[in-house]
């Protein structure tokens, strides 16, 4: 099975519209409805299948899991760390999403997978201003992708699920108007670099140049302290929480690391038109 994994730095950097251009605009006979963890592969067999999913473990498990299966390629979104602490969901749109600590440990794993031919770093800036080329730069690396449509024409194709259409607001034609919005949200970007230290570094290792003084844009603003949804739920978890999530997730990691990965068929997808099975979504 080839299988192809989208993950990111971060939430909010452009996950789930790379899912969707993927599902859209190429040849696979499998997806998930929405979310899949990479340590959770499909008990199905597909000629070729895509997944994504943000979470931590994707990145942190990215490369054994590179090692183990040579069909494997990993596509990691990148952002600009600044429009992803200003970045808003709409399952809590009266609050911040991600924050700047919770991107300075993901960089790290993200640094250790980046030496890895088969994991490939994207832009989501390059992938909104010029998606055709980004389309095919993932096709002269992935050699098997087959492509049915353009990356431009997204808006034309796509059939994205209910999850999907939330978390990319609608589906409507690629824009580059989320671009440097920090601008616009000062306060909330001081208070994060306030909190967190410096975005200097983590600016650099994801490859963004900054301006010498492009911090004289706070002179006069006062930063915004308020935490934002996952900042604000840390802050709320009890130790007895954070102990229990870890326990829970560790067997499903064992199980992957020793070669017996936990498979499920779950909200599996296949396109209506796929050879092996009719489309279904269980």
């Amino acid at each position: 099975m080839e299988h192809i994994h989208i993950t990111g730095v971060s939430p909010r950097t452009g996950t789930t519209l790379m899912m969707e251009l993927m599902v859209s605009c190429f040849e696979f006979d499998g997806w998930p409805v929405h979310e899949r963890s990479l340590l959770i592969p499909p008990r199905e067999e597909f000629a070729r299948f895509c997944s994504k999913n943000p979470g931590p473990d994707d990145l942190r498990f990215a490369k054994a899991a590179l090692t183990k299966n040579p069909n494997l390629w990993i596509i990691a979104m990148v952002r600009d760390p600044r429009d992803v602490v200003v970045s808003r969901h709409r399952a809590s749109p009266d609050h911040f999403w991600s924050d700047l600590e919770w991107i300075k440990v993901r960089v790290r794993l993200f640094n250790k997978a980046i030496s890895h031919p088969r994991f490939i770093s994207i832009r989501y800036e390059d992938l909104v201003a010029n998606p055709d080329e980004v389309q095919a730069t993932l096709m002269r690396k992935i050699g098997f992708l087959r492509k049915k449509a353009a990356f431009s024409d997204f808006a034309k194709v796509a059939r994205p699920s209910e999850s999907a259409v939330r978390a990319l607001g609608g589906v409507r034609d690629i824009s580059t108007e989320s671009i440097a919005r920090w601008r616009g949200e000062l306060a909330r970007l001081l208070g994060q670099i306030k909190k967190f230290g410096p975005i200097d570094g983590v600016m650099q290792d994801l490859g963004y140049d900054l301006e010498g003084d492009w911090d004289s844009v706070f002179d006069g603003v006062e930063p915004d302290m308020e935490p934002g949804f996952w900042e604000g739920i840390r802050k709320r978890r009890s130790l007895y929480r954070t102990v229990r999530s870890s326990v829970v997730r560790w067997p499903l990691r064992l199980r992957f690391l020793l070669g017996f990965p936990e498979r499920s068929d779950k909200d599996l997808v296949r396109p209506p038109n796929a050879d092996a099975a009719p489309a279904k979504e269980l």
